[in-house]
């Protein structure tokens, strides 16, 4: 799921600014020791293919930065380095999400940490040139998570984006709905002041680098979910890593809901594909602070929604742990 915002030199609005002076000074970033340098340079992650239970948080986490770096280090990318504000910001959306039983990156309100991964970052003193997220659930380890995030084309351009340095991750080993545990969500930025670093721009989705780090062998049969990222990926980024065809965006929830979207104008044509037919299939459209709610019929094909605005937003279709949320251009 995308959110695009300002282009490079743009000011931002004065509410965004001042939001920007009132943010919390930045707590000290730390340094990762040197990732991998190339696609044949093996190396060790340890706790990859173990729990979150097995691990705890902190070694979870050392486990997730590695294998991400590992990931990067393999097409010519610099590593990341891991920033306690995002971590915060991680953090507190996928406790939020398990907390009220939600999967998206859109926290319903109320929302005491925000509603999108950008005012997320900024209630966390992140102040960002680039910001992106990734979430997921069900994935067992470490190595399984970050293998379905590389299996997803927008997932795995966020996680391979040229244009950030810094991340976080949130782990929770609390059921999240009707899903299993544990649940996780990744955050990537680049700080406002930071000049993008530039690098290769690889082609997603892919399979893990090989070799893989070793901590046992990869976990084969992956079927847990991922949220699934229209428009170039979870970020919200001023130089996306790459668009569908404009006005397109698209979003799944393994084996029950998945749904695509494109506006024409004041059209939006909402195609749905739903495992189990219902009478009624809810639809609950933003478009800036104009807001649209329509029902449609519970069954697989296109519907065509009338617009208030001849503009981008986002739909969420469903309701709860089996929704999805599309952003459209």
């Amino acid at each position: 799921m995308a959110l695009r915002h300002r282009p490079p030199g743009h000011r931002r609005p004065a509410r965004v600014r001042r939001a920007l002076r009132a943010a919390a000074p930045g707590l000290v970033v730390a340094a990762l020791a040197a990732a991998p340098s190339g696609a044949g340079a093996a190396t060790a992650c340890p706790g990859a293919d173990r729990t979150p239970h097995q691990l705890g948080t902190a070694a979870t986490v050392a486990a997730l930065v590695c294998l991400t770096n590992h990931e990067r280090a393999a097409v010519g990318l610099r590593p990341l380095r891991v920033d306690g504000r995002l971590a915060l910001a991680a953090q507190r959306h996928v406790d939020d999400m398990t907390r009220r039983g939600y999967f998206s990156h859109d926290a319903p309100l109320p929302a005491p940490y925000g509603r999108s991964p950008a005012t997320r970052a900024l209630a966390a003193g992140y102040a960002w040139g680039a910001i992106g997220e990734n979430i997921a659930v069900g994935q067992q380890t470490p190595r399984w998570a970050v293998k379905d995030w590389l299996a997803s084309k927008g997932h795995c351009e966020s996680l391979l984006w040229n244009d950030v340095v810094d991340v976080g991750f949130g782990v929770s080993d609390a059921p999240l709905g009707d899903y299993p545990a544990p649940a996780w969500t990744q955050e990537v930025g680049r700080p406002l002041t930071t000049a993008a670093p530039g690098g290769p721009v690889p082609s997603c989705p892919r399979a893990p680098a090989v070799p893989a780090p070793v901590d046992g062998p990869a976990p084969a049969g992956e079927v847990a979910a991922v949220a699934a990222a229209p428009a170039g990926g979870t970020a919200t980024t001023a130089n996306p890593p790459a668009t569908p065809a404009a006005g397109s965006g698209s979003s799944s929830a393994p084996g029950r809901l998945a749904a695509s979207a494109r506006r024409t104008g004041k059209r939006l044509r909402l195609r749905v594909r739903v495992a189990r037919r219902s009478r009624t299939l809810l639809v609950r459209i933003r478009q800036g602070s104009v807001r649209t709610r329509r029902n449609v019929r519970g069954i697989s094909g296109v519907h065509a929604i009338r617009l208030r605005r001849a503009r981008g937003g986002s739909a969420i279709v469903g309701k709860g742990a089996g929704s999805v949320t599309i952003r459209f251009r």
